[in-house]
């Protein structure tokens, strides 16, 4: 009887330079077996040159800093919220900035109020909310059948049965 070899791949939209997914995932679980898989774990094991996820990593200093920076600028963008105005409004703060896909290569956050006017742009929206329903499924598709999300999960399954 032979051991059970894992395939791996990246999830949808995913963009990985000089890696592929099959190494990825062996070498995460490598790690996660080892020492424990968190992501100082990860990229300490592939400092070195020759290990199998070096090449993922962006070593020349001042180019990982522009794009650290980058990565905080939109962590700003995506954590404003818009409030409401009035005290009888009870509707919860809703995320003020949606990324807009431009053309094929471009991206820009737009703010909700231009989306919600724009049937494009809302179209987007609801595409994206749907592959994050789908990824939702995905992830947490092991807990399907506790009482707490199987109306959760019939929800997700109706919506998509319908399209």
């Amino acid at each position: 009887m032979s051991a059970f070899t894992p395939k791996y791949k990246f999830r949808d939209g995913f963009v990985a330079k000089n890696i592929d997914a099959q190494t990825a995932g062996e070498e995460c679980s490598r790690v996660a077996n080892t020492i424990g898989l968190t992501a100082e774990n990860l990229l300490n094991e592939n400092r070195a040159e020759g290990t199998p996820l070096h090449n993922y990593f962006e070593w020349r200093d001042d180019v990982a800093a522009e794009k650290y920076r980058l990565t905080q600028s939109k962590d700003i963008i995506r954590s404003i919220v818009l409030v409401r105005q009035s005290d009888n409004d009870t509707r919860p703060p809703v995320r003020q900035f949606v990324a807009i896909r431009k053309s094929p290569s471009e991206r820009e956050f737009v703010p909700i109020e231009t989306v919600l006017k724009k049937p494009d742009y809302t179209e987007q929206m609801f595409e994206q909310a749907k592959r994050d329903l789908l990824a939702f499924r995905t992830k947490y598709v092991n807990l399907r059948d506790y009482a707490e999300l199987s109306g959760v999960f019939a929800s997700i399954d109706n919506l998509f049965n319908e399209s």
